[in-house]
């Protein structure tokens, strides 16, 4: 289950149905109650505008074998930042795709997003 928000008890109910949980959220508070509810995943969001010194902050403060996900904003350019920072990936969304953008146009984006991961890679 992928929710764009912490709701410990949407995040309960799913896992207790078996769901794997990979939960929105935003600040310290939320993260941690996306946690005690059992996500298995944080996706910070948005990320962009709370930049990579503030994933490298956050992540400082929760255990570190959970993966965190950059998604908000996240682009080629600054896709190193954010693993740099702590993010085990990147959620992508309109900068990969926007309504009306024609298939070359996205398959254009794509390759640059996989550009970007190699280039961090090698």
């Amino acid at each position: 289950m992928v929710t764009p928000h912490t709701d410990p008890a949407l995040v309960a109910r799913a896992r207790a149905q078996g769901l794997y949980c990979a939960v929105g959220c935003m600040t310290a508070s939320e993260a941690f109650a996306a946690l005690n509810a059992g996500a298995d995943v944080l996706k910070i969001f948005p990320a962009a505008p709370l930049g990579p010194a503030y994933i490298s902050a956050l992540r400082s403060v929760l255990p570190r074998a959970l993966s965190l996900f950059a998604v908000g904003g996240i682009r080629p350019d600054n896709l190193a930042d954010y693993l740099r920072a702590g993010c085990a990936g990147a959620g992508l969304g309109g900068e990969l795709y926007r309504p009306g953008q024609t298939p070359q146009q996205t398959r254009e984006k794509a390759n640059a997003f996989a550009a970007a991961l190699q280039a961090i890679q090698a």
